[in-house]
Parts: structure tokens; C-alpha cells; sequence
């Protein structure tokens, strides 16, 4: 009887020191698990991004690549707690996060550096740490309540870099480990412990919002998918595997608004003919994404729509043609609409004035929503969008939205709820 062929024997090597590696680590993941399990700990390896709700102070609310992973909640001497892996545009962190007993102006403190992202103001320190607010009087009693706390964890962590971030005591760094991270939280709890809210109501902040928000834009929502937006705006149509994705909305104040970025695909059969003659036919599939931006005045409007001065424009598009008695304005922009005196109401020389400063992207206003056609989908972008709408809409005489039957809406931001067309559950 001939022996093995050598290949054979390497392969079935392979294969078993394979499955005893396989076999090692799921060992270890289960046994990791238990011992969060085990110390009444929940455990979910694969979280939804919902886990971080409410939390807008960096390395929250920033960009649109956001995830979580590896997530672990229970309570710590009657105090609930979230430990979690989050990514986002600025790195990957473990977050452990703590329910303080009120919410609390924005603060960081930390012996590592200011946190990309963060805009707070730096404030005087009284131990080796660096702390950042907005709010001097509210560094201070912090420092003053929780001093001690902190320096106990800066000790035996070899450092610390901490957040207020509304109700919320964040940390990162924490361990892994289930010893490791037991004592990290002890000395977690110990400062929330020591946050007196007796001491710091004078310092009380409205309760933050339940979403996944955006840093310092308090009534804007993140979304990373909501394909049900498809059936609410107005987009591409056709083609298949439609995909409406990194979604900004804002539900509250005047003149709410959505934006995204949506994909699409197409597919085109190709016939080619080789030198030969023989013909072959193929299917090529094409992607497609467009950016989004679409704004609702929750009174229907006639069409009107400024844009650049197209070559044709003058002959071509939908609705009159509108000119101003400025020439330079004439040349540099298109003004159209259905109803000419509504365009001549509404595009005054106050508001040719702002245009020519501005010079925004073009856009059109029509049944009530209004629609920009922003370059790309980017917070910087929508945070201009949204500027230059509030101060185009601004300049709208009174008596125009009384035409239209509708209230003057308050531009102040006053924060009173807009219609919610925009919503996930839409």
C-alpha cells in the first residue's frame, strides 16, 4: 500500500490546526461573554446604532460614518451604564457611558488633549487635566464636586478622558475585560456619584433629545438608511436597488427640512463584435447618486425657480421668464415661474440684493416644498443651505405669505415643532 501523497497530508494539517485555532476562540468568546453575563451584565454583539442615542458631544455627532459593536449595559451600584465600541470619522473609541440624575452643559476633561471635533472654550484647571466648556462657572463646580473623583480615576487608569454629554457621564478607554472593567466602572461611578444634583441645578440643561444627532446642531437627526423617503421627496426614478442613505432631518422650527444621498443602479446591454465578426452581447450594470436636498413650507406655493443663467434659458424651462431692472442680475441669474407676480413679490430688490451676495446653488419653490440642487451631500453644505434658505425666505414680504394664506413663520427659531413629514416612520 502506497503512502499519502505529501499534499494530502499537509492539507489535513492544516484543516486540524485550523479547527483547533477555530475551536480556541470560540472557547475564549464564550467564556469572555459569560463573564459579563455572569456579573448580571447584558451582552449584544451586534447593536444597533440607536445604543447611542442622545449622544451629540464628540466623538458623538459627527460625519456619517458612524457604527457600534460590542455593546454591554447594566448598572453599577443603581447607576445604569453603556459600555460600547464606536467608530466614526474621527477614530474608533470605547465608550463607557453612565445616567447622571440631570442633564448638564457640555465639558470635557481630560489629561490626553482636546478630542477632535470639540469647540468648547478652554477653562482654568485645578488638577492636571485639561478641561474645555462653554460654561466657566459650570467648569468650576464640577472641578469643585468631582476633583477628587477624577484625580482617583486619572490614578489608577494613568489618565482620563472624560465628557458631560447631556445626562450622560462619558469615558473613554474603557477595558475590555470583564476584572478590568469592573473597576473601571467603580471608579467611573464615584464621580457621577460625586455630581451632587442639589449643588448643579442652577446648571440644569433641557433633557437631550432621544436620536442619533448631530454635534451642537440640537434639532438635526442622523439616519445612516431610511429608504422609506423614497415614497415623501421627490427623486431619481427607474432602475433598480434604490438606496437613500446618510440622512439629515429636522423636525422642529419653521421650516423643516431633509437631506441624503441617494444610489441607484441601471443596467444597459453592450453588443461588441471582435475582429473576426463574431458578435457577443453583454449586460453592464451603472451606478448612479444624486444628493438631496429638499425643504417644506407647509403651504403650497406657486413654482418659481432661480438658477444660473442657462444658455437657453430665455427660451426654455418651465413658467415666464422674470426679469429685474438690474442687468447684472439678469446676466447672472434665471428667474422663472408660473406665476409672475408671485416672482416679482417675492424676488424685490432687497432679495436681489442678498442673491447677488450669496449667489446660492440653484433651487425651486413649488406646491409647498422647496427643493436645492446642492453640489454634493455634506454637513458644511447643508449648514449653508440651511443659512441661505432662512435668509432668502426671511426676506419674503408679510403680505406674500398672507397671499398665501399662511402665517409669517417665525425665523428666531423659537423651536416650535414644523409639520413632521420627514420622519422614519413616515
Amino acid at each position: 500500500m502506497s503512502n499519502p501523497p505529501v499534499v494530502l497530508i499537509i492539507v489535513l494539517a492544516v484543516l486540524v490546526v485550523g479547527g483547533g485555532i477555530g475551536i480556541f476562540f470560540w472557547r475564549r468568546r464564550v467564556g469572555y461573554i459569560k463573564s459579563l453575563t455572569d456579573r448580571g451584565w447584558v451582552f449584544d454583539s451586534t447593536p444597533a446604532l440607536a445604543i447611542a442615542a442622545a449622544l451629540t458631544v464628540p466623538p458623538f455627532g459627527l460625519g456619517f460614518d458612524r457604527s457600534t459593536d460590542e455593546h454591554i449595559s447594566g448598572a453599577r451600584e443603581g447607576v445604569p451604564f453603556q459600555v460600547f465600541e464606536y467608530k466614526c470619522q474621527v477614530g474608533r473609541f470605547r465608550v463607557a457611558a453612565m445616567r447622571l440624575q440631570l442633564p448638564l452643559p457640555e465639558l470635557f476633561l481630560t489629561t490626553v488633549g482636546a478630542r477632535p471635533g470639540t469647540q468648547a472654550a478652554q477653562q482654568p484647571s485645578t488638577g492636571q487635566w485639561h478641561v474645555l466648556s462653554d460654561d466657566a462657572e459650570f467648569a468650576r463646580a464640577f472641578q469643585a464636586g468631582a476633583g477628587a473623583a477624577v484625580t482617583a480615576f486619572a490614578q489608577a487608569n494613568a489618565g482620563i478622558d472624560l465628557s458631560i454629554d447631556g445626562d450622560q457621564l462619558v469615558v473613554l478607554g474603557a477595558p475590555k475585560e470583564a476584572a478590568e472593567l469592573d473597576r473601571f466602572l467603580d471608579a467611573m461611578v464615584a464621580i457621577a456619584r460625586s455630581l451632587d444634583p442639589r449643588a448643579l441645578d442652577a446648571f440644569r440643561r433641557p433633557a437631550p433629545e432621544q436620536w442619533v444627532g448631530f454635534y451642537r446642531r440640537p434639532h438635526w437627526q442622523f439616519r445612516d438608511r431610511d429608504d422609506r423617503l423614497m415614497n415623501v421627496v421627490d427623486v431619481t426614478r427607474g432602475g433598480q436597488n434604490h438606496r437613500i442613505v446618510n440622512v439629515v432631518s429636522c423636525e422642529v422650527g419653521p421650516l423643516p427640512f431633509v437631506a441624503f444621498k441617494h444610489h441607484w443602479q441601471t443596467t444597459r446591454t453592450v453588443t461588441s463584435t471582435d475582429s473576426n465578426g463574431n458578435t457577443t452581447t453583454r449586460t453592464e450594470t451603472d451606478n448612479h447618486e444624486e444628493s438631496i436636498f429638499d425643504m417644506s413650507l407647509g403651504v403650497p406655493t406657486p413654482y418659481l425657480e432661480v438658477t444660473g443663467n442657462r444658455a437657453l434659458g430665455k427660451w426654455f424651462g418651465r413658467g415666464d421668464r422674470v426679469e429685474s431692472e438690474l442687468a447684472a442680475f439678469n446676466e447672472r441669474f434665471d428667474v422663472r415661474s408660473d406665476v409672475p407676480k408671485f416672482a416679482s413679490d417675492v424676488i424685490h430688490p432687497r432679495q436681489i440684493e442678498y442673491l447677488m451676495q450669496v449667489q446660492p446653488a440653484p433651487f425651486s419653490i413649488g406646491g409647498g416644498r422647496i427643493r436645492v440642487a446642492v453640489p454634493q451631500h455634506d454637513l458644511a453644505v447643508i449648514d449653508q443651505t440651511v443659512a441661505f434658505m432662512y435668509g432668502f425666505l426671511s426676506r419674503i414680504p408679510e403680505f406674500v405669505w398672507q397671499d398665501l394664506g399662511a402665517a409669517v413663520p417665525d425665523f428666531d427659531g423659537d423651536g416650535r415643532p414644523g409639520p413632521t413629514i420627514y420622519s422614519s416612520a413616515t
